[in-house]
């Protein structure tokens, strides 16, 4: 679950507290999870109730629950904390902890609450109920699931299933918008160059020398056999032919036949790309000397760059607007239905009973015992 909107919702109040190190006994103050226009006028955030456990403050509440600190110490008891990183301070780093587990406890109980106002329990007891009887509660914990997480990723399906149908009905005139704005950028094929080629590598012992000569006789023969037709689809064929008898790479069975794009992610070497992209097109190229091997190229067919019109774009453009939706819509909808559970947190709280800091020295290391004559 993303969390990058909600930092600049409580970031000062979390400064706030880093600063002043208060504890239990400051000033209460409740921070709502919304930003003011976002919480419906109908549902105002909470003021922060009245706390009659003072050891074990309330640090958050939403939906009508409460959220105490002993619920999120239970969680951190759980976490191997580590020495913080450089320019960070240890307070800091437990802080920043507390306070996402407790955005995640108060999402939780947001959800539930918002479930039972809908009238969505009996579908989601039913729907937990089928799930626990198909994969067993033991299948649930080797999951990392507890009941009440199935309840709540249920709960959330439910509740989410109508607004996410229609976040993938874009109009073409939406999409058509897009491609205007992102065509000269997005929309382009790659270069594309198809090649045939024979290249090889000296065996274990092998003069490099004499394997030159070997290759310089086949560019040879195979010109030999190329200025017999003008035709250029036969002079590859001709070209692959002897490439299925002394290529030495995996497209050997393909008669050297590869077809190169970019930009584009390629497992060749720049070297190798720039000597088969600098060969002459329908030309048997020079002996090259390329990773170590001797190379033989002959480019037969060169696809240039070129905008893609829209109708052949709509299928990449669809998905792409979708997605942006749903990223944007996930966060709208964590912050409305917070809103709407009137969902606080009270960070002043969360800095008690931090644990201790881990040690970050390197421990001495232990004197060995002095050996019989030893000086």
């Amino acid at each position: 679950m993303k969390r990058a909107r909600w930092k600049h919702v409580w970031s000062a109040a979390l400064c706030a507290l880093l600063a002043s190190g208060c504890g239990p006994g400051g000033t209460p103050a409740s921070v709502p999870l919304t930003t003011p226009t976002a919480a419906p006028a109908a549902r105002p955030t909470p003021t922060r109730p009245p706390d009659d456990v003072p050891d074990d403050p309330i640090v958050g509440q939403a939906g009508g629950q409460l959220v105490r600190l002993s619920r999120i110490l239970e969680l951190e008891r759980q976490f191997q904390f580590v020495a913080p990183p450089s320019g960070r301070n240890w307070r800091e780093v437990v802080l920043e902890f507390r306070t996402a587990k407790l955005e995640e406890i108060l999402l939780g109980q947001a959800i539930l609450w918002k479930m039972d106002e809908a009238g969505l329990r009996p579908r989601v007891e039913s729907m937990v109920a089928r799930m626990v009887a198909t994969q067993g509660e033991d299948g649930l914990k080797q999951s990392g699931l507890t009941l009440e997480k199935l309840t709540i990723q249920f709960a959330k399906s439910l509740l989410q299933e109508p607004e996410i149908k229609q976040l993938s009905q874009v109009s073409d005139s939406e999409m058509r918008a897009f491609y205007e704005a992102h065509k000269t950028d997005m929309f382009l094929t790659p270069e594309a160059l198809s090649v045939r080629r024979i290249q090889r590598f000296p065996k274990p012992g092998q003069n490099r020398e004499d394997l030159r000569g070997q290759m310089e006789q086949l560019r040879a023969e195979i010109e030999a056999k190329l200025v017999t037709t003008t035709d250029v689809g036969e002079q590859a064929r001709i070209v692959s032919t002897f490439a299925k008898q002394y290529h030495e790479r995996e497209d050997r069975a393909n008669g050297g036949w590869i077809r190169h794009y970019r930009p584009a992610p390629t497992h060749e070497s720049q070297a190798y790309l720039d000597a088969v992209y600098a060969a002459e097109l329908y030309k048997l190229s020079p002996v090259l000397e390329v990773d170590g091997g001797f190379l033989l190229v002959y480019p037969d067919y060169h696809y240039g760059r070129r905008q893609k019109p829209y109708e052949e774009s709509r299928a990449e453009i669809l998905p792409m607007l979708v997605k942006k939706r749903q990223e944007t819509y996930q966060d709208d909808w964590k912050r409305r239905i917070l809103g709407e559970a009137g969902a606080a947190m009270y960070l002043e709280y969360l800095g008690a009973h931090l644990p201790p800091e881990p040690r970050t020295e390197i421990p001495a290391a232990r004197a060995s015992p002095a050996t019989p004559g030893g000086g």
